[in-house]
C-alpha cells in the first residue's frame, strides 16, 4: 500500500510520505518539526509539540 502512496507525488513529497508512515506523525506535527529536534547521531525525531503537548520520540 505504501508503494502505490509513492508513485503518485513529485519526490520531495515522497520524502514527507516516508517520514509520516515510517514515524506514525500526523502532518501538523511534522510541521512544527525543527532541525534542533532532529538528532542524527542515534537517529530520532522529537515531536516536542506533538498531540495535547506530549514529547514524542521516535
Amino acid at each position: 500500500m505504501v508503494a502505490a502512496l509513492l508513485e503518485v507525488p513529485p519526490e520531495y513529497a515522497r520524502y514527507i510520505v516516508c517520514i509520516l508512515v515510517d514515524t506514525g506523525l500526523r502532518m501538523s506535527e511534522l510541521h512544527r518539526i525543527r532541525w534542533q529536534d532532529v538528532d542524527t547521531r542515534v537517529s530520532s525525531l522529537w515531536a516536542i509539540h506533538g498531540v495535547g503537548g506530549f514529547i514524542l520520540a521516535v
